[in-house]
């Protein structure tokens, strides 16, 4: 009898993995401590995620891991990442960590309150992102060539949308910048071929 018990356990227990694995639910995780992301994510589970909401502090090793996460490593060669919506709304972008990208034989790191230069570039699985709402600097090429990016959600505080920024971002047909932002920069929509709205604040005193 017990022996029925506990084989009828490990088929129930192996139909709830499929489950999961088929209907692909929101992971949502704290990172109380910038940099622990890696440790929060169990390696079986880290190319599996295709929805991801964080909270809590992110510095450059988490941003390297989320890119690992979304198609692109460190090296901005292709992973197996499968990535797709990425909510970092409630989450505080800090300095400090490892290089998250090394881009022409040069490291660049996370700054506060900031999406670095080339930090989600050529993510292509990426679908839609929610910009951490403490981020005032979206850096130059952050997302450039984010083919599979349909939505991003940019929030009221950021001031600058630096160069190329959605450079080749084919897959997005709208987007609205908040009334925050003074300054866009050059080719920042360049070759996004179906954008067909987008709204531009009065604030806005620079269009490089």
């Amino acid at each position: 009898m017990k022996s029925t018990k506990h084989l009828l356990l490990i088929i129930l227990t192996l139909i709830s993995i499929n489950v999961y694995a088929q209907e692909t639910p929101t992971v949502t995780i704290n990172v109380e401590t910038a940099g622990t992301l890696p440790d929060l994510i169990p390696s079986l589970q880290k190319y599996e995620i295709k929805n991801l909401t964080l909270t809590g502090f992110l510095n450059g090793t988490d941003i390297r891991f989320i890119r690992e996460m979304a198609g692109r490593d460190y090296n901005g060669n292709s992973t197996v990442g499968k990535l797709s919506v990425l909510d970092l709304s409630k989450a505080q972008i800090v300095a400090g960590g490892e290089a998250y990208v090394n881009y022409s034989n040069s490291d660049y790191f996370s700054s506060a309150n900031s999406i670095g230069g080339y930090a989600f570039q050529e993510c292509t699985g990426l679908t839609s992102i929610a910009i951490p709402s403490n981020v005032t600097i979206i850096g130059d090429k952050a997302f450039e060539f984010c083919t599979g990016l349909t939505t991003i959600t940019i929030p009221n505080g950021v001031i600058s949308i630096g160069g190329n920024a959605f450079s080749g971002c084919t897959g997005l047909t709208a987007i609205s910048i908040p009334g925050s932002v003074t300054s866009i920069g050059v080719n920042a929509f360049q070759r996004c071929e179906k954008l067909t709205t987008i709204t531009i604040p009065s604030g806005v005193t620079s269009i490089a």
